[in-house]
């Protein structure tokens, strides 16, 4: 009889949070990879040694050959979702991860996840050669995303409240 995996790990310790202004760092072949807090539809803390580049309409960060990345999409619940077909072993833990499929000389690993009660999916595309060091790469960046809410600009200027008893006197 062969049974499933139960999905008993969460990706993310908790709910995602909003950006708290720290760092992080990542730990790559025994190498520490700085990073830089980037801001997609959520954001991310992205390695120096990797790019921005746009991808099929959006955005996407990863290696400057562009074989191996990571994209954030929002989706809507009538998006239409691409079609699964594997799963990686080590990533079935996982309650977010969806599954794989094949994309030319690499696969797409894809998780599902609510941030601010919107539906997003991460999509994680590593190459053949660069896959066992890159997925946790991607992995652990996935884990630390955070909300950072766009706000509008400060308008500059002084502003002074008079106070009601100078208007009172005032009318007199």
């Amino acid at each position: 009889m062969n049974k499933k995996k139960a999905k008993s790990v969460r990706l993310f310790e908790e709910d995602i949070t909003d950006y708290d202004g720290s760092g992080r760092f990542y730990i790559v072949d025994g190498n520490e990879l700085d990073t830089e807090f980037l801001v997609l539809p959520l954001g991310l803390f992205m390695p120096d040694t990797m790019m921005r580049f746009d991808w099929n309409g959006g955005t996407a960060w990863g290696t400057e050959d562009k074989r191996n990345y990571i994209t954030l999409i929002s989706t809507p619940a009538s998006a239409d979702l691409p079609t699964i077909t594997g799963a990686n072993e080590s990533l079935t833990k996982y309650k977010e991860y969806m599954g794989s499929f094949r994309d030319g000389d690499g696969t797409v690993d894809l998780f599902s996840f609510v941030a601010k009660g919107k539906p997003y999916l991460a999509e994680v595309r590593t190459s053949a050669d660069a896959r066992e060091q890159m997925l946790p790469l991607f992995t652990d960046m996935i884990s630390d995303i955070q909300v950072l809410e766009k706000r509008e600009p400060l308008i500059g200027g002084v502003f002074v409240k008079v106070p009601e008893i100078l208007l009172f006197i005032h009318r007199l």
